[in-house]
């Protein structure tokens, strides 16, 4: 059976820091701002069809905006 990435040792604790740092993000409208202001207005969540999707659209997000 395979395992979900979100589960593996290797994955598990960057998706949680993406996680939340993007909740951190959303939650303090000052830094939202910011961050959309320096990246013309992209959010960092874009839905997947899966969870696995998602965090992986979530940590490519954030990569291209360090």
């Amino acid at each position: 059976m395979l395992e979900a990435i979100g589960k593996l040792p290797k994955f598990k604790g960057v998706i949680e820091k993406a996680k939340a740092f993007t909740i951190f993000i959303y939650a303090h409208h000052t830094t939202l701002a910011l961050m959309r202001k320096a990246t013309k207005k992209r959010d960092i969540v874009r839905p997947g069809m899966t969870r696995f999707a998602t965090s992986f659209l979530t940590l490519q997000s954030l990569a291209e905006k360090k």
